[in-house]
């Protein structure tokens, strides 16, 4: 990914997105994401959350109809993402020479 991501830069590339999948231990399967979002997903639209509100309600609403997996999910990915982009910082500087 920093050779990818290194290149990209020096053919002028701006910044780039670098994902993964959530953890196997802690993922959710997509069916049953489906159905949550869909009861979530109601619920705003009975509660008229909207706007800037919306993803916040969403991601509450989640959280309490799966009670408390998507939570836990979206913490881990949060912390592989954390420990993926440090790995990748490592290997580039690394691999950039230093400037003066």
């Amino acid at each position: 990914a920093a050779a990818v991501f290194a290149a990209h830069v020096i053919l002028g590339g701006g910044g780039a997105v670098l994902a993964q999948p959530c953890p196997t231990s802690v993922a959710v399967p997509a069916e049953q994401f489906a159905d949550w979002l869909a009861i979530a997903s109601e619920d705003a639209r009975l509660t008229g959350a909207n706007g800037a509100r919306l993803t916040p309600f969403l991601l509450e609403r989640l959280a309490i109809v799966s009670q408390g997996k998507t939570l836990i999910a979206n913490r881990r990915l949060i912390v592989a993402n954390a420990q993926l982009a440090g790995e990748v910082a490592v290997a580039l500087t690394r691999s950039t020479p230093a400037t003066p």
